[in-house]
């Protein structure tokens, strides 16, 4: 999915990024030269920033693919004792992303679970202070997606951070009429906006993300 911000722009965000060296560069090139549907590294850099100012220590990630993503949030948590588990439905994708985490260095931190996104979520009830969200893609059905963001806010802890990924779906879902492929964002968009416990920011990073912190309700305003 292409960005929506300018491309100039975009290509001097990128030089904004710290630099990628060894294995993760190496599993950033790769990435590339595969056509892996992945984050950006400067989206990447925004969600380790994210998580890192929310202090995050147990992130959950929801769609792996071979790691990319895995590797920023990693980041975030490695250097304070935190957790990442992210999950991946693809085998052959899950055992690509454990052993690139491996690789960088971050065996120790990171769990990858290969199986279905919504049968990790409802098969426990371990609360995730960063949950990061890139499978909204994957969903063929609008009911599928209040049942992912149901799902979410059973597991997010308060204080916590929900972020999905592709949340403008290339600028699609400002279009009148909305197309069909960007239905399921506006849907997701809506939820989170509207939630009484979300404070809910759409960010213009790449392809958009959508931004929620739980708050208690006598905080908000």
């Amino acid at each position: 999915m292409p960005g929506i911000t300018d491309a100039k722009v975009e290509r001097w965000l990128l030089g904004t990024v710290p630099p990628r060296t060894g294995e993760f560069a190496a599993v950033e090139e790769e990435a590339v030269r595969q056509g892996i549907p992945c984050i950006g590294p400067y989206e990447g850099h925004v969600l380790s920033q994210l998580a890192a100012l929310a202090a995050a220590r147990d992130i959950l990630e929801i769609g792996t693919a071979t790691g990319y993503s895995a590797l920023w949030l990693a980041r975030a948590v490695a250097g304070h004792g935190g957790r990442l588990t992210t999950v991946e439905r693809d085998p052959t994708r899950a055992a690509v992303a454990r052993a690139n985490l491996a690789r960088c260095g971050f065996g120790a931190v990171a769990t990858v679970v290969e199986g279905d996104g919504f049968a990790f979520l409802e098969g426990g009830t371990s609360s995730f202070d960063f949950i990061f969200l890139d499978m909204v893609s994957a969903l063929e059905q609008m009911a599928q997606v209040d049942r992912l963001f149901d799902l979410c806010m059973r597991r997010l802890a308060p204080g916590g951070v929900l972020v999905s990924d592709n949340a403008l779906h290339a600028g699609q879902v400002a279009d009148v009429p909305v197309p069909l492929g960007a239905q399921r964002y506006v849907r997701y968009n809506r939820l989170a906006l509207a939630h009484p416990e979300l404070d809910t920011v759409l960010l213009p990073v790449r392809d958009g993300l959508a931004v929620s912190r739980r708050i208690a309700l006598a905080s908000r305003g």
